[in-house]
């Protein structure tokens, strides 16, 4: 009898204990046992910590669901790709200045565009 009630009450809402399991800690530290302002800091930082590496969690898992490779393979990849060279572009100028009231200029620019590059 004990067990069943152990299992309804821990086992079948584990998610919520996990959930609410961080949470819980923090508090009963930073209030609890570390009465400071750098506790609470701390543990703010932690719990931000902790929720950014759920929503990445989140995210690879969604991503393995749809059956989109591995997410971190395909960072490293991206990584690997770095243009480490920089483009050099060269530019000219002419410019006539005349004795009026206003003076006024315009700059243009153009570059050939690749056909095959998607829109």
């Amino acid at each position: 009898m004990l067990k069943r009630w152990l299992l309804w009450l821990f086992y079948e809402p584990r998610h919520v204990w996990v959930a609410l399991a961080p949470t819980a800690v923090s508090l009963v530290y930073a209030l609890g046992v570390a009465r400071t302002e750098n506790a609470i800091r701390l543990t703010g930082l932690t719990l931000q910590l902790l929720g950014i590496l759920t929503v990445v969690w989140g995210l690879v898992s969604t991503w393995r669901f749809f059956g989109l490779g591995d997410p971190i393979a395909k960072m490293l990849d991206w990584l690997s790709r770095v243009p480490w060279r920089r483009r050099v572009i060269h530019a000219s100028m002419n410019a006539s200045v005349e004795l009026d009231d206003a003076f006024a200029a315009r700059g243009h620019t153009s570059w050939p565009i690749d056909p095959s590059a998607p829109i």
